[in-house]
């Protein structure tokens, strides 16, 4: 068991890790590998958060909604930028579709509620925090008369103007943005209304267009 350990974080290290510092101890790194390890953490500070559990099979998965209700995100217990995540999920067919596909990134998964708010991302290297943004997902904002296609065109070339790529990425008239509008009875061919914000994808992430803010570590 502990040499297949070594090979499978051997192999996270070199898929999901690479780049990343070693500043701090191999201790707090390992800590932290896990969804429910920091579940763990933020339960033993008084942090507050989402409640949620382990689970191997998709009852265990029932078993969560039928206690706590819906909306649920149901993700891997070991992965990163949202790989293998269904969210929100608000039918039982949804929570046992997702509990099956979850399984091809990781044994063990991680059933949660979905609560919405603003997401951030803080970075702290030996107790102290060293950056704090906040991020969005993709999003147009209307001016009256260009259709969401064309207002994400703009955007794209914005980025591309101010050379942000590939820090940042273009926003993909894909099928997931496609089906997202779809969901809100819209589509790319719809005209959004004057200073109209358009969120076009339910991820909060930079792969599928989302951007980041720079917050002062200081205002904290």
């Amino acid at each position: 068991m502990k040499k297949i350990k070594q090979l499978l974080y051997s192999w996270i290290d070199r898929t999901f890790l690479g780049g990343c510092s070693s500043y701090n101890t191999l201790a707090t790194r390992k800590s932290c590998r896990s969804k429910k390890q920091a579940r763990d953490v933020f339960q033993r500070h008084g942090i507050p958060h989402a409640r949620g559990d382990i689970f191997y099979t998709p009852w265990g998965a029932v078993k969560f909604v039928r206690k706590y209700g819906f909306p649920v995100v149901i993700k891997p217990n070991v992965s990163g930028f949202s790989r293998g995540s269904y969210f929100p999920l608000t039918s039982y067919f949804s929570v046992i579709k997702a509990a099956i596909l979850v399984k091809v990134w990781w044994p063990s998964s991680v059933i949660e509620q979905y609560l919405e708010g603003n997401n951030y991302r803080i970075v702290v290297v030996k107790d102290e925090i060293m950056s704090v943004i906040q991020r969005y997902p993709p999003f147009v904002i209307g001016d009256g008369s260009a259709t969401i296609g064309e207002l994400i065109d703009r955007e794209n070339e914005i980025r591309h103007q101010m050379r942000l790529y590939p820090v940042m990425h273009p926003i993909e008239k894909n099928g997931n943005i496609v089906r997202y509008l779809k969901k809100k009875n819209i589509s790319l061919t719809s005209i959004p209304g004057k200073d109209e914000q358009v969120t076009l994808f339910n991820r909060i992430s930079l792969a599928p267009g989302g951007v980041v803010e720079i917050i002062d570590k200081h205002s904290i």
